[in-house]
């Protein structure tokens, strides 16, 4: 089709970012502008690496989680001025990671940072329908963009219809959409490697709907379908303004490519969420690097980081655990706490590439000098290596993305006693003390 517009014309100019081709699922080929000039004989390539648009903590965040993996093309140079350090979060629940953003952008807003300044991402739409509840609830306008209203969407239309038909009670409507459900129901991890994207945005969409069917149960004593659908449109409803009104935005990581804001809050950052359960294949985790890689890249001024200990699927509560991305990214804002310039923060980090993988054993830099271990110490290290390689194996990650050596060399040598004092060894950060802290803690007491 190219060479068919172009004819004999050697004028010919194209623009593309291989960093963030994220649409390979829907048949796109992110290798293809790698490859142009290979296959357009002359063709000369001009290098956009001067980031206009994030502070350099955030654009430091962004090269991290492509430095992370053997398929970054190019690494963003940042030209704005300093920011804050981007913020990781966890939170109990979804439920209260949805009212803690909620309550974060009510409290921020003012006549110098209104509504429209800030945007909520989500790795599925499904996700999108709890956030939108919560900025209502504090006074805040939605605007959901990239998507159908929840309540326009062909399978929640399908099972309000068979709702509405059932002669059995909405209880009994509702049981029997929650069994045709669990049939394809991916796991508490969100594995599923059957079941397609859109597959899978169905059942989470189908589980959303069962979870606003419950809340709406708990709240009215005589529930019956007509009343959920007034409670669905009260609750749910549709966009609280236009496309240029002022209104927070919610938007599906797909959606929010190409768009920007001052402030951005990225949430259910957990397996199985981030990346999504059912990328299976090397290629499949790359366009999730990307995908990841694209989120961050929306924010300006402020990056938020969120992820919930438990999340509602339907009628189940899940267990959850933080995205191993944010385990690659503890160590850059370690660095970056401790003072590390963000243009070369880098030199202070472990390389975590799938040269690692293959070579798990190589001498590795972190900027770090690592002090001297003593016949004790050198137990406990020992003993921590071992422990790392078997965290490492059921992760399916290298080594150096739980600890790299410098860590397990301070931790050995200090031996910290409680969480507080984790928190002081360089390389471990609040992530890392939530997920391992007490793992670590046994171990130190033990020797």
């Amino acid at each position: 089709m190219l060479e068919a517009w172009r004819g004999d014309r050697p004028d010919l100019c194209v623009v593309g970012d291989p960093n963030q081709a994220i649409y390979a699922w829907n048949g796109a080929d992110p290798t293809l502008i790698g490859r142009l000039p290979s296959l357009i004989a002359g063709t000369t390539t001009v290098a956009l690496e001067d980031n206009y648009r994030s502070s350099p903590q955030i654009v430091a965040t962004a090269n991290r989680v492509l430095d992370c993996s053997a398929a970054r093309t190019l690494r963003l140079r940042a030209t704005r001025r300093e920011g804050p350090l981007p913020e990781v979060r966890s939170h109990a629940s979804d439920t209260a990671e949805a009212a803690a953003v909620a309550r974060a952008i009510a409290h921020r807003r003012s006549p110098e940072a209104p509504w429209s300044h800030h945007a909520v991402l989500t790795r599925t739409n499904a996700q999108a329908v709890m956030i939108a509840e919560s900025l209502r609830a504090v006074g805040a306008p939605v605007r959901v963009r990239g998507q159908a209203p929840f309540l326009q969407l062909p399978e929640i239309q399908e099972a309000l219809r068979s709702i509405r038909r059932s002669r059995a009670g909405l209880r009994d409507a509702l049981a029997g959409l929650a069994v045709r459900v669990e049939v394809d129901d991916p796991d508490d991890e969100g594995s599923a490697p059957s079941l397609s994207d859109s597959e899978l945005a169905r059942v989470r969409n189908l589980e959303e709907l069962l979870r606003l069917a419950h809340e709406y149960m708990a709240d009215d004593p005589t529930p019956s379908p007509a009343g959920f659908d007034v409670w669905l449109n009260a609750t749910v409803g549709t966009d609280d303004a236009g496309a240029g009104g002022d209104a927070v935005d919610i938007a599906t990581f797909h959606a929010a490519k190409g768009l920007e804001w001052p402030v951005v809050h990225l949430t259910g950052l957990e397996s199985g969420l981030v990346p999504i359960g059912h990328a299976q294949t090397n290629e499949a985790m790359a366009e999730e690097r990307r995908l990841f890689y694209v989120a961050v890249t929306r924010a300006e001024r402020e990056l938020h980081l969120h992820w919930a200990e438990e999340r509602t699927f339907g009628a189940r509560v899940a267990k959850r655990r933080p995205s191993p991305l944010l385990d690659e990214l503890e160590p850059l804002f370690d660095a970056l706490r401790r003072g590390a310039a963000p243009a070369n923060a880098a030199d202070f980090l472990p390389t975590v590439r799938e040269t690692v993988r293959r070579a798990p054993r190589a001498a590795r830099s972190t900027g770090r000098t690592a002090p001297a271990l003593t016949a004790g110490d050198q137990a406990l290290f020992e003993e921590l290596r071992r422990w790392r390689s078997q965290r490492a194996k059921a992760a399916s990650v290298p080594a150096v993305v739980i600890f790299d050596d410098k860590t397990l060399t301070e931790v050995a040598t200090r031996r910290p006693s409680s969480r507080d004092a984790l928190l002081q060894v360089p390389g471990i950060g609040p992530v890392k003390v939530e997920r391992y802290g007490d793992d670590l803690l046994g171990m130190i007491a033990g020797h």
